[in-house]
């Protein structure tokens, strides 16, 4: 091109290629004309013959153009394709799942995801909140006591379902580092769960998966189902639970459960062994307490046999297999292995599995002025007397 060019010399050849060079480095077709312009019009300035140089440049722009066009191209496409893939990551940002799609997207959460349907809470966990949702997976609610799941699932159990899994929610997004910085974090409910740092525990249960991402919170998986502590029954009960230096007003084992239809055959039981008064004094205890369909559950006949005076102390040392010293919130029961009775013997705890022995916790933290009671769905017989059934069995 230079050659073109009159009396264009050495030093002008040279200039004329660094400007071209100066412009192929840039991308956008802008920048291209203005600093085309420019150099060129260096050049033009400073020829000795200016005119011709100028006529001979504008004769020779349109050439340059089309040289330059391809690499024009070329750079903005490129240019293009980077923005364009910044964008996909970004619409990848924006189109996370929210909670609840998260959970219905994983198999492992299908339980989970009806439970939440039932007690309609998928607004809730779908919205702009953030939430940590501890979430247990299809295997810790099959290990609930059977047909515990399916009646929780009935409409008239609505309100206790959504209470249960409100007290699998926390507010905010907390990642598993934030989580184990704590010794207990309020849920949705408003009734506080316990943190065990060392072993990975909310309450009693395992925390299996962390950190599962939505676009409005974080779900970490749990091997077992939180089970919430009983509401108060009444503004003086709340004070109880509010204030545990404060019992006045609250009733004895003894009388708390007598106030439960659901426990009238375990106070009849209670009567005839002669432990009223036990279960009704200063000491504090805690009681795994029967219900009545638990003691339905026994072979024909067997209650009746054990409410006979004849039999008063083989019942006794039943009931006292029921009963620890101290009082034990489910957190504190959960956290142990095994747990001495009042009779002598100890009885198993499977935390993942939420049973004492081979029974299941149906209901936790009764909460009395002298102790605790735990609702569980089947009678606890004491490896002695286990021995006899099977004997009779056998017979």
């Amino acid at each position: 091109w230079s050659n073109k060019i009159p009396n264009c010399n050495k030093n002008y050849k040279k200039k004329l290629i660094e400007s071209i060079i100066i412009i192929i480095l840039f991308k956008k077709k802008l920048k291209f004309f203005t600093i085309m312009t420019r150099s060129m019009v260096g050049l033009v300035n400073k020829s000795p013959k200016g005119t011709e140089m100028k006529n001979s440049l504008v004769a020779l722009l349109p050439v340059c153009l089309a040289l330059l066009q391809p690499l024009t191209t070329a750079c903005g496409s490129a240019a293009q394709g980077s923005d364009s893939s910044k964008n996909v990551i970004s619409a990848d940002s924006t189109q996370k799942k929210n909670l609840v799609q998260t959970l219905q997207g994983d198999a492992r959460f299908s339980t989970l995801v009806a439970a939440v349907q039932a007690a309609d809470l998928v607004d809730v966990l779908s919205g702009k909140d953030n939430f940590t949702v501890f979430a247990p997976s299809n295997k810790a609610f099959e290990a609930l006591p059977e047909g515990t799941l399916d009646s929780l699932l009935q409409p008239e159990n609505k309100e206790q379902l959504k209470s249960i899994l409100l007290y699998h929610v926390a507010a905010g997004g907390l990642k598993a580092s934030e989580v184990l910085k704590k010794s207990n974090l309020s849920t949705a409910l408003g009734q506080p769960v316990s943190i065990d740092a060392a072993k990975a525990k909310i309450n009693g249960a395992g925390i299996v998966k962390t950190d599962i991402i939505a676009s409005n919170g974080v779900i970490h998986e749990l091997d077992a189902v939180l089970l919430p502590p009983s509401e108060p029954s009444s503004s003086a009960d709340a004070s109880v639970v509010e204030n545990k230096d404060s019992i006045v007003g609250a009733k004895s084992l003894t009388a708390t459960l007598a106030a439960e239809p659901r426990f009238s055959i375990l106070v009849a039981a209670v009567q005839a062994a002669g432990l009223a008064d036990t279960l009704a004094g200063s000491t504090e205890f805690t009681v795994f307490a029967p219900s009545n369909k638990a003691f339905e559950a026994l072979p024909a006949g067997t209650v009746e046999t054990l409410l006979k005076p004849e039999n008063k102390e083989q019942l006794k040392a039943i009931l006292l297999y029921h009963v620890a010293a101290g009082s034990f919130k489910a957190t504190d029961v959960l956290a142990k292995n095994s747990i001495a009775t009042a009779q002598g013997q100890s009885v198993m705890v499977d935390a993942s599995a939420i049973k004492i022995n081979n029974s299941g916790i149906v209901k936790t933290d009764i909460v009395a002025s002298n102790g605790i009671i735990h609702e569980i769905d089947a009678v606890l017989l004491p490896p002695s007397q286990m021995a006899e059934k099977e004997s009779g069995c056998e017979k």
